[in-house]
Formats: C-alpha cells, sequence, structure tokens
C-alpha cells in the first residue's frame, strides 16, 4: 500500500515550461574572413588605384599601353597564375583588419596553389630549385631530416600578389611530413624601388626580364637568393 503522503507530493512542472538555453547558438559567429569578387573586377580596381589600366587580366601603362618590365620580368621568371577573368576569386574581407587578412592567408594560398600556370616552368626556377635542394639537404640532416622534396609556386597575377606583395613561395618538404613555406618577392632590374614591404619572407632580385642570356650579375643574385632561403630554413628548423 503506498504512503498516502508520498502519493500527495506534487509532480514536477513539465518540461516545455522550463527555458533551455543553448550557449553554442548564443556564441557569437565569427566574422568571415574571405570573401568573392570577379577577378577581372578586381584587377580593374587595383589597375584603377596604381593610376593605370586592366586589359586582358593585366595592367598596362595608360601612356604607353604595355605591360610594365618588372610585370614582363615576373611573367618570364616565375609564370602567371592560371585565373579567368570572369571566375570569382577570394580577397581579404577587410584588408584594414590584420587580423582578418593573417586569417585570410590559408585560404588565398590554398587559390593559388589551385591556379598555377601549365606551361613548363622556366630555366632559371628549375635551376634555383636543384640549387636550393642541394644547400638545404645538408641542413636538414644535421636536424635528424631529410629532404624529399622543393617545390615552387607562382603568385603573380593572384591576390596574393596584388595585396601581399608576395609573388611566390617554395615549399621545402621533408620524408616525415614536415613542410616550410618560404614566400618571396620579385624585383627586376627595372623597377625604380629594389625595397619591398618585408610581407614576405624574402626579397628576389633579378638584374632583366630577358633571362635566357642569363648574364653573370642575375647568377650572382640567384646564388645569394638561394644562400637567403638558406638561411630561413635553418632559423626554422633551429
Amino acid at each position: 500500500m503506498i504512503n498516502e503522503s508520498i502519493a500527495n507530493i506534487p509532480t514536477s512542472k513539465e518540461p516545455s515550461s522550463l527555458r533551455i538555453v543553448d550557449f553554442k547558438k548564443r556564441n557569437k559567429e565569427r566574422p568571415p574572413t574571405t570573401k568573392r569578387i570577379m577577378y577581372g573586377k578586381f584587377i580593374e580596381r587595383i589597375a584603377k588605384k596604381m593610376g593605370c589600366a586592366e586589359k586582358h587580366g593585366r595592367i598596362i601603362n595608360l601612356h604607353t599601353g604595355k605591360i610594365s618590365d618588372g610585370n614582363l620580368c615576373e611573367e618570364a621568371v616565375l609564370g602567371k597564375c592560371n585565373i579567368k577573368r570572369n571566375e570569382m576569386i577570394p580577397v581579404p574581407a577587410s584588408n584594414l583588419n590584420p587580423i582578418i587578412r593573417k586569417q585570410a592567408e590559408n585560404v588565398l594560398f590554398k587559390f593559388t596553389k589551385n591556379h598555377q600556370p601549365k606551361d613548363n616552368e622556366s630555366k632559371v626556377i628549375t635551376r634555383v630549385k636543384e640549387l636550393i635542394q642541394e644547400k638545404t639537404g645538408p641542413i636538414a640532416e644535421n636536424h635528424g631530416q631529410e629532404i624529399k622534396q622543393v617545390k615552387f609556386y607562382t603568385a603573380v597575377g593572384s591576390p596574393l600578389d596584388y595585396l601581399y606583395g608576395i609573388d611566390g613561395w617554395i615549399e621545402i618538404r621533408t620524408i616525415n611530413g614536415s613542410t616550410e613555406k618560404i614566400t618571396f618577392d620579385l624585383k627586376s632590374g627595372n623597377s625604380k624601388k629594389m625595397e619591398y614591404d618585408k610581407q614576405a619572407d624574402l626579397l628576389l632580385k633579378i638584374d632583366d626580364h630577358k633571362i635566357e642570356s642569363m648574364p653573370q650579375e642575375t647568377l650572382t643574385q640567384l646564388f645569394r637568393f638561394v644562400d637567403e632561403v638558406s638561411d630561413v630554413y635553418e632559423d626554422r628548423l633551429k
């Protein structure tokens, strides 16, 4: 027999009367790090800011109607990213917010890597890759690692180029799966300003965009660049 005092105890309220708070939903959503814009419109805006014009996805001088020697050098040595004019590309959601710009980098690097030119790389880059592998091999061994591959990527014509001052980067991969990414900005001898804004890790100087002749000065500059890449790589392993 059930105790009457127990039977008369009031039951709890219906669950529907309880207030349930979902803290996950109440957390403020992070603002987007990138937005999308048509590539042709993007280049037009960049050209306008530079006091130039856009033609076929390239920036040209309004007075001469020609591509600058600096851009010719970049394309001849590094190659130009294969981006269609009507393609929607990622750009930082804000160029004024350094945190958003930094967070957007990974998206832009991935996009650029997926839009590499199909043409064979220049003889200059092939030789530079070989020299880097030769130079960084002993460094990796001193840290108990072994170089598997040195990869080169161009960023010419991409948002990394126009918004970050990065014309390309090198990835040094080891057999244990680690990868070091070293970015660079390229300046030709014809460029009026040889300094760079240091958003890239290194500055690569090329004497002239007519690279087939490969003057001695250009070779010296390339050897110096390989040494600088090796120095950065060694610092990263410390």
